[in-house]
This record gives C-alpha cells, structure tokens and sequence, in this order.
C-alpha cells in the first residue's frame, strides 16, 4: 500500500478533533480529493491511501524538531491563516524554506483576508467564515488532486480514469498504470530468464 499524508496546520486551541468545526471543515475539504484518489487507484489495480491529519507535535520529543521533521516529510501541506496563529505563520515559513517548490503548499485564508506583505506571491484558497465554503472549491480540488497524482508520479504509479474536471496535465498521464509491483516483477522475469540461459 502506497501512502499519502496531508498534513493541515491551523488555530486549533486544544480543541478536540471531534468537538472542533474548523477541524472538520479543513479536514473534509482535503478528505474529499483524497478519496477520489484512493477510488480511481482503486480501479486502477493500486492500493493507495490518503491520510488526512493536524499538523501537531507529539509527547517524547522537541515540539520544534517534531514539527519540523512532519513538514519535511508530508506530500501535501496546509496552512490556514484564518486566525492568524502565529504558530501556523512560522510553520508556514517552515514548509516555504523546506521543500524546493510551493506547489505541495496550499494556504487558506477568509475572503478578503489581509496577510504579510511577504507571502504576496503566494495563490491563496479563500473561504467564507460564515458558510465553511471554498471560493473556488473546483480549482481547490483540482489542484490538490494534481499534486497526489505527481507524488505518485515520483512513485512511478500512473492512475487511469481520475476526474472528468482533469486538468490537461493530469489527462496526460493516464494512459497505463505503472507500479513498483509490475516494474520489480519484470525485473525478476528478466533475472530468471538469465539464469535459465546460463544454465543451459
């Protein structure tokens, strides 16, 4: 099994996840795409999983340091400065220094939200405070779908039949499916197919 992990940073004041509604509207936002994702590698042949968490540190161990090995390992990262948690600011700048690109970085804020004069080059996701809705939740998905594909991509695990609001680059790349599975058994194939020779 393949897995997938979105990390989600945002205000969450020691609320638990159960009680929390800004949690579960972050948390379904994502949970949604990678859903998709896990049905059409399902289809596929591929068995992938997206897990969906807060960005929080754990008992045992340095806050910082935890925090900062999570980032540096996570395929998909989310900020949300709605609240303007200081904490979410400096992991923000965390994962912007971390990873070579900002395309696995996704940062919300609300609708007509200002933010720092230093992250202006960034495309943000707005939502409404009121309704817990997306702007643009089209794009948001297609966006945050591309990025799990090219994660799996890396992987050399292609998916067949994703969306029918694909993006151009994801109808590209689905054609077959390539796994590890199928790569490491050709490699066999071959290996065996020597030795027989040799043998003979």
């Amino acid at each position: 099994m393949i897995i997938l992990n979105i990390l989600i940073a945002y205000g969450w004041g020691g609320l638990s996840p159960q009680t929390d509604q800004k949690w579960k509207f972050l948390r379904d936002a994502f949970n949604r795409v990678g859903k998709e994702v896990e049905a059409n590698a399902k289809k596929s042949g591929v068995e992938v999983r997206v897990s969906v968490q807060r960005l929080r540190a754990r008992h045992g161990g340095c806050v910082i340091d935890v925090i900062r090995d999570r980032i540096r390992t996570a395929d998909v990262l989310a900020f949300d400065l709605g609240d303007n948690n200081p904490n979410v600011h400096v992991e923000l700048g965390m994962a912007l220094s971390f990873h070579e690109t900002s395309r696995n970085v996704f940062v919300l804020r609300e609708v007509g939200q200002k933010t720092a004069s230093d992250l202006a080059g960034l495309l943000f996701t707005e939502y409404d405070r009121n309704t817990n809705k997306i702007t643009d939740a089209q794009g948001f998905r297609a966006a945050v779908r591309t990025e799990l594909l090219w994660k799996l991509r890396k992987q050399s695990i292609i998916l067949a039949d994703c969306d029918e609001n694909d993006t151009e680059t994801q109808k590209a790349v689905k054609s077959k499916v390539i796994s590890r599975k199928s790569k490491s058994s050709k490699t066999t194939k071959r290996k065996s197919t020597k030795t027989v020779s040799g043998t003979t």
